[in-house]
Formats: structure tokens, C-alpha cells, sequence
């Protein structure tokens, strides 16, 4: 018994000197080292704070931008700015918008160049999310996204396609598109695009005039003469030139039958607008003397395209009715006829027309007086 006593004694005793020899060493070296402060002792590692984890957070979430897989999109985008505000995440003095958060100047610059920089190495689905978080932070450009949007085109959602080919064009323009863009218009078929819809075989057109220009003429001219045109108006108006017998000759048909606005001859008189020539002007003054359509803008533009002095006497006498059946027909005329439409930026705007608008500055009318205020304004700013 007494010897087992002191066996027990004896291995209680090492266990003691292990344990305690292992927190020396821990600790920086040898009992004799760190009693005697030996220049060579450690000293404990000191604290991590809360910036430290954030820091390290952001760091990987910046590594994570760059694996190939990683699906860096608006979501992610959200997380880093949380991880890289100072007031730990809860963005307090950052902007939003519907669409998220808004980014400062530095933040979309760190945050755009490392997507555009992982666009080589990004693939699948996560290469669809980088394309549009690209262009999102206004990093759609240069030949590394050009060729990422060929590579992933094919897997793209018709709304990314939208986007890509309304917004990115300069960067995207290149002759290795032009079989991708005849494959949109071609997908048109009988269905029959709104004038102001912008869908994807309209904007696919639309590009084809910068690629092929007279393979796209053939189209627009084909689709114009058309009794109903299949492609929206910024396809249809994208042609230089500035009158187009296929326009007039839509015009050839009795006005009676012109009286009947559809869907089809909203487009025609668009297009009357854009290329039409004095046969449209003729038609539309006949129209526009009918009674109850003296107000109609889409007429009025007709005539101010080629007779302005005509057109603000029409608009004047239009300003002047109050139609009891439409009470709010005349409140669009200002609005319709002068300010910026799909043509181009303040197509009628001239001193005559700041004259005109000035004229209607105190109608009776709040509304009236409202649009011609607002006109002003919008007009001096430029």
C-alpha cells in the first residue's frame, strides 16, 4: 500500500511540472528565459477588436468576388457594403433606393473593378450575376465584359438581354454579334410589339442598323409597309433617312378608315411623324378638322413636323376647347406636342414655341398652366 502511495505521489507531481513547463512555453519560453526578461520572450498576442473582424470579413468577401464560382449579385454586393460601413452593418447616413443601396464613388470603383477583373474566370451562373452586377456599378466596358456577354449570352433571362442591348451597346458593339441579334428579331414572328415597348427583337434591330445597315433596312422597310408593324418604334425610327414613301403610302386609304385609331395606325402615325412627307401633312389636316379630334397630339406632331405656323394655330384652338366629353383632352397638348419625345430631345423647341408656352403661364386651368411652367423650366436648365 505504501508503495502504491507513493507511485500515485510521484506521477501527481510530473503531471504538475508537464502542465506547468507547457504554459511556460506557451507563454513565450523556458521558466529560466522569462524569469530572467530575456530579450527574446514573447509577449501574449494582444486582443482582436471588432475592426479586425471586420476587416478579415471584408477581405473575404473581396477573395470571394474572385472564385469562379461564387455568385456575386446585388445581395452580395448588399453583405460587402454592410461589412465594410464603419458603424458595424446597420448603413446609419448611407442612401437608399428602391433598388438598394447607393454606393459612394470610391466604393463603386473598388467594388466595379474587382467584378470586371473576375469576369475571365467567372462561369455558369455565377458568370450571368457578375455580367449584371458589371453593369449595375457602370463597369460594362472595355473587351474583358464584351467577351464575357458572348460567352454567356445564350443562358441570359430576356430582361438581362433587354438591359445589355439598350445600355451597353457601345461596349457590346462587334461583328460577332450580328448572327446573335438576327436569332432576337427573327423570334419576333406574328407577335406585335407596342410602339414603346422595347422588347428584345426590337432593340436586336435596332443594333443590327449599326452592324448591317442595309440588311436591317430591308426589315424596317418590310415591317413598315406592313398593315399592322410588328417591331417598336426606337427599331422602326432608326433608319437616317428623313422621309420614306412606305410611309406615305400607308396614308392612301380613305379617311374614313383613318378615323378609326387601333393599335396598327397608332404606329403609322408615329412613323408619319418620323418620315412621313407633305402626303401625310394633307391627311393629317383633314383628320384634325374632323369633329371631336382637334386635340389629338399624335395629328398635331404631324403638322408641326412640316407647317409650324399651322401647328401652333391648331394647338391654340385646341387649348380653347373644352371638350365635356373629355374634359382632360386639352391638358395634353402642351405636354405631347413640344416636349421631349421619342424623337429626340425637344424636337419643336424654338424661341417661337417658349413664346407659345409663355402665352398659357396663367390659364384658368391649373393644370395648363402647370405643364407650361414646367416646360419653361425644363427647357431654360439645358
Amino acid at each position: 500500500m505504501r508503495s502504491i502511495a507513493l507511485w500515485l505521489f510521484a506521477v501527481t507531481i510530473l503531471a504538475l511540472c508537464g502542465a506547468c513547463r507547457a504554459r511556460c512555453v506557451r507563454d513565450g519560453g523556458a521558466p529560466e528565459r522569462m524569469a530572467r526578461g530575456a530579450p527574446d520572450a514573447v509577449a501574449p498576442a494582444k486582443p482582436r477588436t471588432i475592426d479586425d473582424y471586420r476587416e478579415a470579413h471584408v477581405a473575404a468577401l473581396f477573395r470571394g468576388i474572385d472564385d469562379p464560382d461564387t455568385i456575386v449579385d446585388w445581395a452580395y454586393v448588399t453583405a460587402l457594403l454592410e461589412a465594410m460601413d464603419q458603424d458595424g452593418g446597420h448603413g446609419f447616413g448611407r442612401g437608399f433606393t428602391k433598388y438598394g443601396p447607393i454606393l459612394s464613388d470610391e466604393e463603386q470603383e473598388r467594388i466595379g473593378s474587382a467584378v470586371h477583373r473576375a469576369l475571365p474566370r467567372k462561369r455558369g451562373p455565377a458568370l450571368i450575376a457578375a455580367i449584371d452586377t458589371a453593369a449595375r456599378l457602370q463597369w460594362d466596358r472595355g473587351p474583358a465584359f464584351r467577351e464575357a456577354v458572348l460567352r454567356a449570352w445564350p443562358d441570359t433571362e430576356t430582361n438581362m438581354r433587354e438591359w445589355l442591348l439598350s445600355q451597353s451597346w457601345p461596349t457590346l458593339r462587334d461583328p460577332r454579334f450580328t448572327p446573335l441579334l438576327r436569332h432576337e428579331i427573327e423570334r419576333l414572328r406574328e407577335h406585335v410589339t407596342p410602339w414603346h415597348v422595347d422588347d428584345v427583337p426590337t432593340l436586336a434591330l435596332k443594333r443590327l442598323v449599326d452592324l448591317e445597315p442595309e440588311e436591317a433596312r430591308a426589315i424596317v422597310l418590310t415591317d413598315i409597309a406592313r398593315k399592322a408593324p410588328r417591331y417598336g418604334g426606337v427599331a422602326l425610327t432608326a433608319l437616317p433617312d428623313e422621309h420614306l414613301d412606305a410611309v406615305d403610302a400607308n396614308f392612301r386609304r380613305p379617311v374614313e378608315e383613318l378615323t378609326h385609331w387601333s393599335f396598327d395606325m397608332e404606329k403609322h402615325a408615329r412613323l408619319a411623324e418620323r418620315y412621313g412627307g407633305p402626303e401625310t401633312l394633307a391627311v393629317a389636316r383633314k383628320l384634325l378638322d374632323m369633329p371631336g379630334r382637334g386635340a389629338d397630339t399624335r395629328l398635331l406632331r404631324i403638322v408641326m413636323r412640316h407647317d409650324r405656323e399651322d401647328a401652333f394655330r391648331r394647338m391654340a384652338k385646341a387649348l380653347a376647347t373644352r371638350d365635356p366629353k373629355e374634359p382632360h383632352r386639352h391638358r395634353m397638348v402642351l405636354r405631347e406636342v413640344l416636349a421631349s419625345n421619342w424623337i429626340g430631345r425637344a424636337r419643336y423647341w424654338d424661341d417661337d414655341a417658349a413664346a407659345f408656352v409663355r402665352g398659357y403661364l396663367d390659364d384658368p386651368d391649373e393644370r395648363v398652366a402647370s405643364d407650361a411652367a414646367a416646360l419653361l423650366k425644363d427647357h431654360e436648365a439645358r
